[in-house]
């Protein structure tokens, strides 16, 4: 592919990212894209501008319910599926992933939290699959730990419903709590 053909594919999957409300950082950090390229793309896609302000930091959050713990895990368990279809194919595997991921959970799983305390957002998708797995997402599935500076997640099967979860780094064996 010429570069402009795979800028081109950046595009298409910021303007994707952007059409699922996704700010112009994430759209940068996620696609590949240049900050203003990103911005612009977000303008044109919603009809304003890109708010501005931090993205989330506390990875801790995918681990103060059942619910979120279960969405995080099977967020990382699609990207890690489609990064795996993707990566060879695509000038950014871990762009279409990533998109992939998102659309999928929003489809299959979002209308159960949607504006509720525990809808994942793209930008807490980033935290998770951008920032803390980052180096390490060929063994998410194998147990591989997050790559925070502390207290990092992994995820792990309930060893009574097999329902995987997001859970602290340490666990050696995990119960969701299933049957209570």
């Amino acid at each position: 592919m010429k570069t402009s053909d795979v800028y081109a594919a950046k595009l298409a999957i910021g303007q994707a990212l952007a059409g699922m409300g996704m700010r112009a950082v994430t759209i940068s950090e996620v696609a590949g894209t240049k900050p203003a390229d990103s911005r612009e793309t977000f303008r044109r896609v919603t009809g304003k501008q890109s708010s501005s302000g931090q993205t989330p930091t506390y990875h801790q959050w995918f681990l103060q319910s059942k619910t979120r713990r279960m969405h995080g895990a099977a967020l990382c368990l699609w990207y890690v599926m489609y990064r795996n279809a993707w990566e060879g194919r695509h000038p950014n595997p871990n762009g279409i992933a990533f998109l992939l991921a998102y659309k999928l959970y929003r489809q299959v799983l979002g209308a159960q939290v949607a504006d509720t305390d525990n809808e994942l957002t793209g930008e807490r998708l980033h935290l998770l699959i951008g920032k803390g797995f980052e180096r390490n997402w060929r063994q998410i599935t194998t147990g591989a730990a997050t790559t925070f500076d502390h207290d990092n997640l992994k995820i792990m099967s309930c060893r009574r419903c097999r329902v995987p979860h997001l859970v602290a780094a340490h666990h050696v064996s995990y119960d969701c709590g299933c049957d209570k």
